[in-house]
């Protein structure tokens, strides 16, 4: 079967084995319906081991997940996946740190001026080239920005820099950001994406931060993310990177959707644990008009989150009871397909899988719809 001319896809019907070399010679598996955990566990364990991506999502009714897992030395070649952003500079301060204004016109049609603001945001890369006066900038590594405007951005200290004298261009860099994903068996108990992949953050990068902040005033206010403090002793140690300097989360992969972090996705996640239970059981998801079934379903729910709060699960502690109505309801339908619902997660699942390609920023382990 054909996507394209160099996208193959190959569907595997029949029992899976505990032999899965057959997708060695495959780039990403995908599974699209629930398989007991146990065996979805094995197959990201291998695909994790061959660095081969996967996917496991699955639909129910007008519900349905989707949890990636991408390796643990995933590169993130581009955050956005547009072409990088060139301007021309008006001026650069002499200050700690150094204030960057860029002049919005890019050129005069017909009397009227077209004018180009900050397409970059806090925490992308950027170079200088053909700088007059202050040339210390030109052709140098890239270096982090942090907006304040949409014509100004800060850089480092400047105050030992020539005066810039009018002149110079600065250009946008895609810099790689790595991304260490969690298998299925450990964020299996963590739904929120900045809980499953690790901090991490190459050392080139946190030399330039830790000079940023080390080189200006004793505590640095990021506009909107946080504040970077100097530590005593001008290092910057792992608790700190961690706790204490938000704002240099912009520097890798550990995003979070803030719309998504509401109960809808803990009792959704308690759901997927429960059918998954069921199906580990009966080996098929409840019926329809089985009443006995869907109680049996609510039952499981019960314990799987009294286990989680035992065991001090985050999205457990969070949701404080069982929603039966909620959960009855996509245990009712979990055996049916919507065809419209169908085309449209197929187009998120289509997404995420493209993201491989260390085009665009992954959107989370764990994606939750329920309409």
């Amino acid at each position: 079967m054909e996507l394209n001319y160099t996208a193959i896809v190959m569907i595997f019907k029949g029992e899976l084995s505990n032999d899965f070399s057959i997708l060695n010679d495959y780039q990403i598996v995908v599974i699209t319906e629930i398989i007991s955990v146990e065996t979805a566990e094995a197959l990201n364990q291998y695909c994790r081991s061959k660095k081969i991506g996967f996917i496991y999502t699955a639909e129910f009714g007008l519900s349905s997940f989707l949890f990636s897992d991408y390796g643990e030395d995933f590169i993130l070649e581009d955050l956005t996946g547009e072409e990088n952003e060139r301007y021309f500079i008006k001026s650069i301060t002499n200050a700690c740190p150094g204030i960057v204004e860029i002049d919005p016109i890019e050129k005069i049609e017909n009397g009227e001026k077209t004018k180009k603001y900050l397409k970059i945001g806090t925490g992308d890369f950027v170079t200088f080239k053909d700088i007059t006066g202050m040339t210390e900038l030109n052709d140098t590594p890239p270096r982090p920005i942090r907006v304040l405007s949409p014509t100004k951005f800060t850089i480092e200290d400047t105050t030992k820099f020539q005066e810039f004298t009018g002149v110079g261009i600065v250009e946008e860099v895609k810099v790689p950001r790595p991304s260490i994903f969690k298998p299925l068996n450990e964020a299996i108990n963590t739904i929120y994406y900045e809980d499953v992949i690790e901090d991490y953050l190459n050392d080139d990068v946190w030399s330039l931060a830790s000079k940023i902040s080390n080189d200006c005033s004793d505590e640095i206010l990021m506009e909107g993310v946080g504040t970077f403090k100097k530590s005593s002793s001008n290092q910057i140690n792992n608790e700190e990177k961690s706790n204490s300097i938000p704002w240099i989360k912009m520097f890798y992969s550990s995003y979070q959707n803030e719309s998504l972090k509401n109960l809808a996705n803990e009792k959704m996640h308690l759901a997927v644990l429960t059918l998954h239970e069921f199906f580990n059981i009966h080996q098929y998801l409840p019926n329809f008009d089985e009443k006995k079934e869907i109680d049996e379903c609510i039952e499981i729910s019960i314990k799987i989150l009294s286990k989680a709060k035992d065991e001090g699960s985050r999205w457990a502690v969070n949701l404080q009871k069982i929603d039966q109505k909620f959960l009855g309801k996509i245990f009712k339908f979990s055996k049916f397909f919507f065809t419209p619902f169908t085309w449209f997660f197929g187009g998120i699942v289509t997404e995420e899988i493209i993201k491989y390609t260390g085009l665009y920023k992954p959107s989370s382990q764990w994606i939750y719809f329920n309409f």
